[in-house]
């Protein structure tokens, strides 16, 4: 089991060598300028979220619990690995092609499970860390602790992942078995998984909100007072990180003993789960694995030749590989999903706080109406920002780019129908998350219908760069889905351009508004400003990228 570990750690850091990425005939020049751009990129991403935390901590410092922040922090990394983790979970454990190999490989089911897991906990728990270790030492030296507060922290943050890990690994043998009752396998899992998730997302998110209106009120007021803990409400949601916080900020052998509490529940967890499902975990992945192959052998059998244009029929099968590979379908269309069913919790939850007062009235105390439009663009080009369609757009071909650029159809041809499937995606996260808004604010539907317009035009910007990047740097050697979509460097800087872009965008309009111009206006010129963007990107992308994409070749 050990050594099956070690080759799969081996292999996720081999995706990441400088001698890899020179087999896909890229020069050495090339390839040290791709990695200093790469790690440049990666250090303004991480170094925006840590002085956001910065920020966070010194607002919270002059509170009487600037320990709250850690808790929340640690709330947060326990939720975004229960979500993101349980995609990574089933496509590792379910949808990987390398489970026949495996099978023949001396090693126990239990065995091919528990390396797996850790090569999931190995990732999470560095994003855990990642994520609290600024807050962390931000309160450690304001409050001036010694070493032991660090490394009790270091170790906390070291088991945070386990237990939601141990939940996403049941929940993904449950959907698995739930699955296997109908036909359309693949369908069925792709649409519970977001059942699923939707589930997690509205328990989450309502926790607490039970309590009665005075009862609220009464916290609130005690809290204002000093009369209530803040930190207490917090983790009174999910013991466990209470044991945590316990044990980090106290001292003794009483922290000590919170912190074992913790460990022991984080290692338990994971250790039941993998003992409860550990036996049957081979039979039933070679056996999601054999109706996969045959429900799509089926399928291309029964095939029809239909005639139409060499543009629609690389569209379709651009949007069936998104919606039919499980993996590419929960982590491409996940935002479809997340934004608008979050928005409906929130107006739900606060709906049914505020009785009969009117919801909008206290929503425009927060949003000024003359900057609705602003916002409701902002907001609706920011939920496309978690689709990786079209950052990993051309390194989804793998080994099928040899036999793809030999079609008798121009490269601007496949690129232009991978920027519709992208957008095709983008669009229904926006329409989706249009309609939240539109029942949010009934009387602002023109506003809404306009934002919704504008919106496609300055995703549109952030898309074309991304599926560009793919196709000047793709990662055409992968084995399974899992990396391909998860795994890919370009689909997490599709996001972090995605976000850079409408940052710089908010960025053209503030500096309007700076100028003496009205906030219609300087959308206006903003807009202006993109459509021009867009232009210029959609000529490089039909010329010179398409070009390189013809010429590119799996290896050399």
């Amino acid at each position: 089991m050990l050594a099956y570990l070690r080759l799969m750690i081996k292999n996720r850091i081999a995706g990441f060598k400088p001698s890899n990425m020179k087999q896909e005939g890229r020069s050495k020049a090339k390839i040290i300028i791709s990695y200093i751009g790469y790690l440049l990129l990666g250090i303004l991403l991480y170094g925006s979220v840590i002085a956001f935390e910065i920020v966070v901590f010194m607002a919270s410092k002059n509170s009487t619990e600037p320990e709250a922040v850690i808790a929340i922090a640690f709330l947060l990394c326990t939720f975004i690995t229960l979500f993101y983790g349980f995609f990574h979970v089933i496509g590792m454990l379910f949808f990987g092609k390398d489970n026949g190999f495996i099978a023949a490989l001396p090693i126990t089911s239990r065995g091919i499970l528990s390396a797996k897991m850790a090569t999931v906990l190995i990732g999470e728990i560095g994003l855990t860390i990642a994520i609290g270790a600024p807050l962390v030492v931000c309160y450690g030296v304001h409050m001036s602790l010694g070493v032991t507060y660090y490394l009790r922290a270091l170790v906390g943050m070291i088991f945070i992942p386990m237990v939601p890990i141990a939940i996403a690994m049941l929940l993904s043998f449950l959907l698995i078995r739930v699955s296997g009752l109908w036909k359309r396998r693949e369908g069925v899992t792709t649409l519970l998984t977001f059942v699923f998730m939707g589930a997690i997302m509205y328990i989450n998110m309502n926790l607490g909100m039970d309590a009665a209106q005075e009862e609220a009120l009464d916290m609130m007021l005690s809290q204002f007072f000093g009369q209530a803990s803040i930190t207490n409400m917090l983790l009174g949601y999910y013991p466990p990180i209470r044991w945590l916080m316990n044990g980090i900020t106290g001292s003794g052998i009483a922290a000590s003993l919170q912190i074992l509490r913790f460990i022991a529940l984080s290692v338990g967890s994971i250790g039941l789960m993998i003992w409860l499902l550990g036996g049957g975990y081979l039979k039933l992945a070679l056996k999601q694995e054999e109706t996969l192959r045959r429900v799509n052998a089926g399928q291309k059998r029964r095939g029809k030749d239909k005639v139409t244009s060499p543009f629609w029929t690389i569209y379709r099968q651009e949007v069936r590989d998104v919606i039919t590979v499980p993996i590419y379908a929960t982590n491409f269309l996940s935002g479809v999903i997340v934004f608008p069913l979050m928005m409906i919790i929130m107006i739900m939850s606060m709906q049914k706080e505020l009785g009969n007062q009117p919801l909008i009235q206290i929503l425009f105390t927060f949003i000024p109406r003359d900057l609705y439009l602003s916002i409701a663009t902002a907001l609706l080009s920011l939920v496309t920002v978690m689709g990786m369609a079209l950052g990993t757009a051309v390194s989804r071909e793998g080994k099928r780019h040899e036999f793809i650029r030999t079609w008798p159809v121009t490269g601007s041809t496949h690129l232009l129908a991978k920027l519709l499937m992208g957008m095709s995606i983008n669009a229904l996260t926006i329409v989706l998350t249009s309609i939240a808004l539109w029942v949010i604010f009934p009387t602002l539907w023109i506003e809404t219908l306009i934002a919704l317009v504008l919106a496609h035009i300055f995703c549109l910007m952030w898309a074309t760069i991304s599926l560009i990047i793919d196709t000047y740097h793709p990662k055409f050697k992968w084995k399974t889905e899992t990396e391909a979509a998860k795994q890919s460097m370009n689909g997490m800087y599709s996001m972090l351009i995605g976000i850079v872009s409408i940052a710089g965008m908010i960025g053209i309009y503030w500096l309007c508004l700076k100028a003496g111009a009205a906030h219609t206006a300087a959308l206006a010129a903003t807009t202006v400003f993109v459509i021009v963007l867009d232009i210029l990107l959609l000529k490089w992308l039909c010329g010179k990228a398409s070009t390189i994409y013809s010429l590119r070749e799996y290896s050399k």
